[in-house]
């Protein structure tokens, strides 16, 4: 798999080779990155020239995300990070020109802190995407086993991901993947979106059947879809 940055006006668009990959396509972000995947043997003439053909399309989707986020969403050096999912909420207190870079929990007079220790702007994102995985790892991966069990429906292996555009996915082995954003949801939109992709493991499509089953455990599936789909505009930047 190979990667090229190029720029589309003041955006990064990532162009990722794939070995996979059948044909051109573009995806966007909830918070704008854009990424095209391109077959290995296509030309990047003719990759170019796929992003000429789409750049009305992407200015007009960019031009929509940019309209639904706050401008909190996009600070650098973000005061808190408030978790649904787990009814917890982080305040963040900075040591800036530490010698020693890292991150620790603490609590505070019953406030929840996330003291970061930082030589420059540069590393706050990754220590707090580092502490969000394992977080993560440590809630998402027992509440998926616990609703599979609830379920009936088995799976093979489970594992967390920082994935850019979806909120979790399943193999045709049976393994999960689940996107440590969800962290940023309500526990039922978790709910939903953990039957969903244990559903995928009797139905490797999104057929009647699919739906029918996703409906036998969560029957209000339609507005949780719903509601998932706008909270992907809410996202900090920084998770990406």
């Amino acid at each position: 798999m190979q990667q090229l940055a190029l720029s589309l006006k003041s955006s990064d668009l990532q162009i990722r080779r794939s070995l996979r990959a059948k044909r051109l396509r573009v995806s966007i972000s909830p918070v704008g990155n854009i990424e095209v995947v391109a077959p290995k043997n296509v030309s990047t003439r003719d990759v170019q020239h796929f992003i000429s053909s789409k750049y009305n399309w992407i200015s007009h989707k960019k031009q929509q995300i940019e309209s639904r986020r706050s401008a909190e969403l996009n600070d650098a050096m973000p005061s808190a990070v408030l978790l649904p999912a787990i009814n917890e909420q982080w305040e963040i207190i900075y040591n800036q020109g530490s010698l020693k870079t890292g991150i620790q929990e603490k609590v505070v007079t019953n406030r929840d802190v996330l003291r970061l220790n930082i030589e420059n702007e540069d590393q706050v994102h990754q220590l707090l995407k580092r502490w969000l995985t394992q977080k993560a790892v440590s809630t998402l991966l027992p509440w998926l086993k616990k609703i599979s069990t609830e379920t009936g429906l088995d799976y093979s292996a489970a594992s967390v991901r920082g994935q850019k555009t979806r909120w979790a996915s399943c193999s045709s082995r049976k393994n999960i993947s689940l996107n440590r954003c969800m962290l940023f949801l309500k526990p039922q939109q978790v709910r939903y979106l953990m039957v969903h992709e244990l559903c995928h493991t009797k139905q490797m499509n999104h057929s009647r059947r699919f739906w029918d089953l996703v409906g036998q455990h969560v029957p209000d599936y339609r507005l949780q879809e719903k509601i998932v789909n706008e909270t992907c505009y809410q996202l900090p930047r920084w998770v990406f």
